[in-house]
């Protein structure tokens, strides 16, 4: 109950004020929305050249992670923005070569692509840096600036088990006194 005159703000000023740091303080890429992925409601269906290439980007991008079940959503906004740059997207079509990611004998681990000798060329390390930046942070350097293109599906929250996303549900009431599995 507020007094007349107190300095203390009102439950509605409370919920307003955090309302209004909840939808400023997101990540920083938040304003900018990646676009939506080919295929979907208003937008071409990809190609089978496009299928192919988004698969090699999503099974690569498995080995390099070591996640498996990514966003495919969120992988084809990754790609597009490699694919919209002609040196960036020389070096992943090299990155796809010579980790062997279409042939017979795809790799399985990120052992097999230091065997093959991927992070020895420059090029292809700086692509293989470029897209676990990309998953772990969930954004992308887009043509003005960072985009986000998920917040709670960064790699960085499923690699750190012991926290969830900001703004993130964890579970029933009181799931935090219980320890993570």
């Amino acid at each position: 109950m507020q007094r007349s005159g107190s300095a203390m703000p009102s439950r509605k000023r409370v919920l307003a004020g955090l309302a209004a740091v909840a939808a400023t303080g997101l990540p920083y890429g938040c304003a900018s929305p990646f676009r939506a992925r080919r295929g979907s409601t208003g937008s071409p269906p990809p190609t089978a050249a496009e299928a192919r290439d988004l698969a090699h980007f999503m099974a690569l991008s498995a080995v390099l992670t070591g996640f498996g079940g990514l966003d495919a959503t969120a992988g084809d906004a990754y790609l597009r923005n490699v694919r919209a740059d002609a040196a960036r997207s020389k070096a992943l079509d090299a990155l796809f070569e010579q980790s062997g990611i279409a042939s017979q004998n795809p790799p399985s681990a990120i052992a097999d692509l230091r065997r093959r000798g991927v992070f020895a060329e420059p090029a292809s390390l700086a692509a293989a840096s470029q897209i676990l930046a990309d998953w772990f942070s969930g954004t992308y350097a887009g043509p003005s600036g960072p985009v986000t293109a998920t917040w709670s599906g960064a790699l960085a929250w499923r690699a750190c088990t012991f926290t969830k996303a900001p703004a993130s549900c964890g579970g029933a009431m009181g799931y935090w006194a219980k320890p993570s599995a």
